[in-house]
């Protein structure tokens, strides 16, 4: 097996900080923190403040548009580009990813049990812990901007990569506008995402290098 590059050591780094920082957060989640219930609470606040009915009616589009199943979906359209143009190791990650994230956010909701805020203006029959939305969200961001770097010459890719963020921030933004998230709970979807994703693509590389 040949030596890590610098990108397999950043996705180790990144891979390690993200897994201590949700380690951490569901501890404080499953322990009522203090400090933690705070933050969410000032954080549902902030947003009540601007709750109006124009916005209520964007958030709400915005997050049933964008929901598990329709990322998923984009994933496996992602996935099939990918085969057809020859890159099935990526396209098989891709799938792996997708399935893999759908089914540690429904495992993790179901153990920790926590149930949606009281003020939460969707109604949502799942668990909160963590979004499934953030998770799902970011993890597209990322695997879309994997498959820019790979196929795009240049640095054209970084114009993806900042617009698949900037929807990913805007759909956990959605989860706390319509007040169905909590904070530590977005926290906890992204966190999930970069674990899932910086895995999957050190896997992916050093399967490729063997």
């Amino acid at each position: 097996m040949s030596a890590l590059t610098k990108t397999d050591k950043a996705l180790i780094t990144i891979l390690s900080l993200s897994t201590v920082a949700f380690i951490g957060l569901s501890i404080a989640v499953l322990t009522q923190n203090l400090f933690l219930i705070t933050i969410d609470a000032r954080v549902a606040l902030f947003f009540q403040s601007f709750v109006t009915p124009g916005g209520v009616s964007f958030f709400s589009y915005l997050t049933y548009t964008t929901g598990y199943i329709s990322i998923t979906a984009v994933s496996f359209l992602i996935a099939l580009y990918l085969w057809r143009n020859n890159k099935r190791q990526e396209a098989l990650a891709g799938v792996l990813l997708a399935l893999l994230t759908s089914l540690t956010v429904t495992a993790l909701k179901n153990f920790f049990a926590i149930a949606r805020p009281d003020t939460a203006i969707l109604y949502q029959s799942t668990y909160s812990f963590p979004s499934g939305h953030a998770t799902a969200a970011l993890t597209l961001a990322l695997l879309l901007s994997y498959v820019a770097h790979i196929t795009t010459p240049g640095h054209k890719w970084y114009i993806l990569a900042l617009g698949t963020s900037i929807l990913a921030l805007l759909i956990g933004v959605s989860r706390l506008y319509l007040q169905v998230h909590r904070a530590s709970e977005v926290m906890g979807g992204y966190l999930l995402a970069l674990i899932m994703s910086s895995l999957t693509l050190f896997l992916l590389r050093r399967f490729k290098h063997l």
